[in-house]
């Protein structure tokens, strides 16, 4: 990986500098060649991990705000802009994350737009989301009596 240099102008600049990767056909036959012997060697078939690993990446990852843009492109929800505005993260925001069993491990995003405009593989700190997924219910309260009404105002309260 190196360093994202914008060359043309549709590139954004505010991916200056991230690690990244140019990705074409080649780059990723020559991965296949090389993960098959390791999958071999440790016991796990491509026909299991690859198509899990794509469907997890193209269900859940998709629905991640970082993997997203806006401003034609150019603009994006970088770790640094989140720290800092963390209202970004709107209320109906899905959290796709907590649904991925291998989310623990996960600490990068990849923006869409650079990846399927040109090919670029850009790697951006991901930032979890900020709310739980039913937000107003107090998830360590939850006892055996405890019963959760809808409220309009509210989304979930308690009883």
């Amino acid at each position: 990986m190196k360093p994202f240099v914008p060359t043309k102008e549709k590139h954004s600049k505010e991916l200056a500098g991230k690690s990244s990767v140019h990705v074409w056909e080649r780059f990723t036959d020559q991965i296949a060649l090389w993960s098959q012997p390791f999958l071999k060697k440790i016991g796990i078939s491509h026909m299991v991990i690859n198509p899990a690993l794509w469907v997890l990446s193209r269900t859940l990852c998709a629905e991640h705000l970082q993997t997203s843009s806006f401003g034609k492109g150019q603009s994006f929800y970088t770790a640094e802009k989140l720290k800092k505005n963390p209202h970004l993260w709107s209320k109906n925001r899905k959290n796709p994350c907590e649904f991925c069993p291998i989310e623990k491990f996960c600490k990068w995003c990849i923006p869409a737009n650079p990846y399927y405009t040109d090919g670029w593989l850009i790697r951006i700190e991901r930032i979890p989301h900020s709310s739980s997924r039913l937000s107003g219910i107090d998830w360590v309260g939850l006892g055996p009596n405890y019963k959760v009404r809808k409220n309009k105002n509210r989304g979930a309260d308690h009883v």
